[in-house]
């Protein structure tokens, strides 16, 4: 809800894509302890998702070139456990699937339907 005024999302409905899966509450928390509020970005769990899953991949690699690191992470993601949930790509290098929870905004608030 951070990203939008309160009032303009009150009562709706749509997918919560801040959301951490259960591998992810410790992520949370950290955070939440760290800044003093909740996540304010709907990127923030994809974001660091998106960095550790990386740097395993430049770590498998052992290299830093575009094609090493894209092979390095069609293996990295048969197994990786994110803060979003298991990452595991499709043949079309997208995530197979999406962690998004339905939800809806009261009082300010995203509350899982």
């Amino acid at each position: 809800v951070p990203d939008a005024d309160p009032q303009s999302v009150e009562g709706r409905i749509g997918m919560d894509v801040n959301a951490t899966s259960a591998d992810g509450k410790s992520y949370a928390g950290y955070y939440e302890k760290s800044y003093g509020e909740k996540f304010i970005s709907s990127f923030n769990g994809y974001a660091y998702d998106a960095v550790m899953m990386l740097a395993a991949a430049i770590n498998k690699a052992g290299a830093t070139e575009p094609q090493a690191i894209a092979d390095a992470l069609s293996e990295v993601s048969k197994t990786y456990q994110g803060v979003t949930g298991p990452i595991v790509f499709d043949p079309d290098g997208q995530r197979s699937e999406q962690p998004y929870v339905v939800a809806e905004v009261k009082d300010g608030e995203i509350v899982p339907e």
